[in-house]
């Protein structure tokens, strides 16, 4: 019995003498950091898409924004700046600069009304067709798929949003004032 817990004793001493190391010098974070997970986030359509929907889902804003396509982008300022009633260079200095205004006005209401948010942390995405500069992506999670289109810009692809035609379900809903009469 002395052996056994002299033997136990030194495994003790052992183990305690091992440095310890903190979850992120382990490699192990709690919170999924888009920008760490995405290194080569616009080298496919499929990292496009999957970039932007993850930045979405971690509130990371300010990428979410560089990873859609210009169109996308122009349309979003467009929109925002109507109502807003500011200029489209206002609105788009406060999207490029991820102002307060914005994160607040725009990008909170976008993902709390968001139906694919939620589906996000267990997508799947799929290439399903893809042409020099424009794919189609299929994302999959809980039985529902959505056909997802990314644009080639320069050397990178881009989530094209607008071109998807998700801002009609996505979009802030404009006030009444604003609407199109019937």
């Amino acid at each position: 019995m002395k052996r056994k817990n002299t033997v136990l004793l030194s495994l003790l001493f052992l183990v305690l003498s091992i440095p310890s190391f903190s979850r992120e010098q382990r490699g192990i974070s709690k919170v999924l950091n888009t920008r760490e997970n995405f290194p080569q986030k616009y080298v496919s359509p499929r990292e496009a898409v999957k970039t932007f929907f993850t930045a979405m889902k971690d509130k990371d804003f300010d990428l979410a924004w560089e990873s859609l396509s210009s169109v996308s982008q122009n349309q979003l300022v467009q929109e925002f700046a109507r109502s807003r009633k500011i200029s489209a260079a206002q609105a788009r200095e406060l999207f490029d600069k991820n102002k307060e205004a914005v994160r607040i006005g725009f990008w909170e209401p976008l993902r709390e009304r968001s139906k694919i948010i939620p589906l996000v942390q267990d997508a799947v995405y799929t290439l399903t067709d893809q042409k020099e500069n424009e794919a189609m992506v299929e994302m999959k999670s809980g039985g529902i798929t959505h056909h997802l289109r990314a644009v080639k810009e320069g050397k990178e692809w881009r989530m094209a949003y607008v071109e998807s035609a998700l801002q009609d379900t996505l979009l802030p809903p404009r006030p009444a004032s604003e609407s199109k009469p019937s």
